[in-house]
C-alpha cells in the first residue's frame, strides 16, 4: 500500500512540474532572434540562398567577396555594408566555399598598434589573384529597413550564376539603422512630416 502511494505521489509531482521550454531554433525561422545576432543570421541566410540558387555550383572555384554598397551611390559603403561583407565571407566559408582575402597584404607589418596584415592600400595588396567569381551586393533603403540584393558573378564573362534577396528591418539592425527624422532635405528644400519614419531609414554614424 505504501509503495502504491509513493508511486502515485511521484506521478502527481511529475504532472505538476512545468514542461521544459525548448530553445528557439533560429536556423528555421529567425523569429525571436536577438538583435545582436541579426546581421550574422542575415549573412547565413544569404549564403544559403547563394548556394541553393547556384546554376553551376563548384565550390573549388575561388570567390572574392567585394564590399556591399548603397544602391543610390555604388561608390559609397558604410558601417552596415562593411559588416555585412565580413559576415558574408564567414558564412560562405562555413558552407564550404573557396574564398580569397582581398585585404591581405604581402607581408606582416609590425607596429605599435600590433602585428598587422590587413590593408586598404592597393599598393600593398596582391595584384593578380586567380579569382573565378565575385560576390556583389547592394543595399537600398525604405521606411522600414534595407533591401539587400546579392549575386555571384563569373569573372570570365560577367554571367550571374546565383542570386539572393533579403530584408533587414531597422528594429533588427543592432544599432546600424534608425528611422528618418521628421524633417528632411529634398532638392534643397526642408520637408516636414507629421511623424518620423515616413522617408527611408538612415544609417547610424558613430
Amino acid at each position: 500500500m505504501k509503495a502504491a502511494i509513493g508511486v502515485l505521489f511521484l506521478l502527481l509531482t511529475a504532472c505538476a512540474a512545468p514542461p521544459e521550454t525548448p530553445l528557439p531554433d533560429y536556423s528555421d525561422s529567425g523569429k525571436g532572434l536577438p538583435h545582436s545576432s541579426a546581421l550574422i543570421h542575415l549573412s547565413a541566410r544569404i549564403a544559403e540562398d547563394l548556394e541553393r540558387n547556384h546554376d553551376l555550383l563548384n565550390k573549388r572555384q575561388l570567390i572574392a567577396v567585394t564590399t556591399p554598397v548603397w544602391l543610390n551611390n555604388i561608390n559609397a559603403s558604410g558601417r552596415l555594408p562593411r559588416q555585412l561583407g565580413e559576415g558574408l565571407l564567414s558564412a560562405l566559408h562555413q558552407r564550404g566555399f573557396n574564398l580569397v582575402e582581398l585585404n591581405s597584404s604581402k607581408q606582416i607589418r609590425v607596429s605599435e598598434q600590433g602585428n598587422l596584415i590587413l590593408s586598404r592600400d592597393y599598393q600593398r595588396l596582391e595584384a593578380n589573384l586567380p579569382v573565378n567569381q565575385v560576390l556583389v551586393a547592394t543595399l537600398s533603403q525604405d521606411s522600414d529597413g534595407v533591401i539587400i540584393n546579392s549575386r555571384l558573378v563569373d569573372i570570365a564573362n560577367n554571367r550571374v550564376v546565383s542570386t539572393s534577396q533579403a530584408f533587414l528591418s531597422w528594429q533588427e539592425s543592432a544599432g546600424y539603422l534608425e528611422p528618418s527624422y521628421s524633417v528632411t532635405e529634398q532638392q534643397g528644400m526642408l520637408i516636414r512630416d507629421e511623424q518620423p519614419g515616413r522617408t527611408p531609414v538612415r544609417e547610424v554614424t558613430p
